[in-house]
């Protein structure tokens, strides 16, 4: 978590925490998981472990 710290005019001083500055790379990891999961199925001679992979990843 990073927070940020500023002062406003009158010498108060705000304090912004920001929890969801990387949740970005679940959007960006979400497309990758579904062809990384198929990628592994098929390599490792079609084991269905792998079919679970997406599921979890959402869950």
């Amino acid at each position: 978590m990073t927070t940020f710290m500023g002062l406003t005019e009158n010498g108060s001083e705000v304090i912004y925490a920001d929890k969801k500055r990387h949740l970005y790379w679940v959007v960006l990891a979400s497309p990758v998981i579904s062809w990384l999961s198929i990628y592994l199925f098929f390599t490792f001679d079609k084991n269905p472990i792998f079919t679970l992979m997406p599921m979890l990843f959402f869950y």
